[in-house]
């Protein structure tokens, strides 16, 4: 029998001059996938970076992820278990008008869930700016990071939890969003100041990890002798 598989999804707007709204726009489907290679339909993307979390059955490994716009995913660098595992990979510069993305991992004998976030006004030469893994965590009802500080420089911050279940909670400046796959959970923040971030969660007593990474956005643009801020917009965050 399958673990139930938890995720969380943490995504930060850092302020600066200049920068629009934050928008998140929440989708979920009613039930995870347990294929070796997954495709998955995303609202047509308008952003210039492209982030997919993926939470898989510990022992999966993912082998690569692609796009219909051809785009090029490279993984964070690292990754994370707890109850369940865990990846994140992105492709910078990425095209307009991504609806499907594909995920090949190792087996497809695990449950798996993703979150496909579109993301505009990120670098596009160099957007990955840090990222902390953590594994097999001591089991507890309020597992807290990984922790990871956010520049000057940075536009957004995403964190994916690994466990067995499903977060009820967690605190603020965040704010849950249920997801009905892989019995995972999602929280956002919008116009986060630079500093230091550690989400904590309200879960059942499980063992757990956990990714973070942030990134950085594009080079403001000078006009006037003044800046112009181009930090990102989060255009739509797509969970599955």
């Amino acid at each position: 029998m399958f673990k139930k598989l938890g995720f969380a999804i943490l995504f930060l707007l850092a302020v600066c001059a200049g920068t629009p709204a934050q928008t998140v726009a929440h989708v979920s489907l009613p039930s995870f996938n347990n294929t070796a290679s997954t495709v998955f339909t995303v609202t047509s993307s308008t952003g210039n970076l492209n982030v997919v979390a993926a939470n898989t059955n510990i022992g999966d490994v993912i082998s690569s992820v692609t796009n219909n716009q051809g785009d090029v995913y490279v993984s964070v660098g690292c990754t994370a278990s707890g109850g369940s595992g865990g990846e994140m990979w992105y492709a910078k510069n990425a095209h307009a008008g991504i609806t499907t993305i594909t995920v090949n991992r190792s087996t497809g004998t695990g449950n798996f869930g993703i979150a496909d976030y579109d993301v505009a006004g990120a670098s596009t030469t160099a957007p990955l700016d840090q990222h902390t893994c953590i594994s097999s965590q001591t089991s507890t009802t309020n597992p807290i990071g990984p922790t990871i500080v956010t520049a000057a420089t940075t536009n957004v911050a995403l964190s994916v939890l690994c466990s067995s279940g499903s977060a009820s909670a967690v605190a603020g400046p965040f704010t849950l969003d249920p997801v009905s796959s892989a019995g995972g959970s999602a929280a956002h923040a919008a116009n986060v100041t630079p500093g230091t971030y550690s989400p904590s969660w309200s879960t059942g007593a499980f063992g757990w990890g956990g990714i973070t990474a942030s990134f950085i956005a594009a080079a403001p643009v000078t006009r006037n002798g003044g800046m112009i801020g181009k930090a990102g917009l989060i255009g739509k965050a797509k969970q599955f």
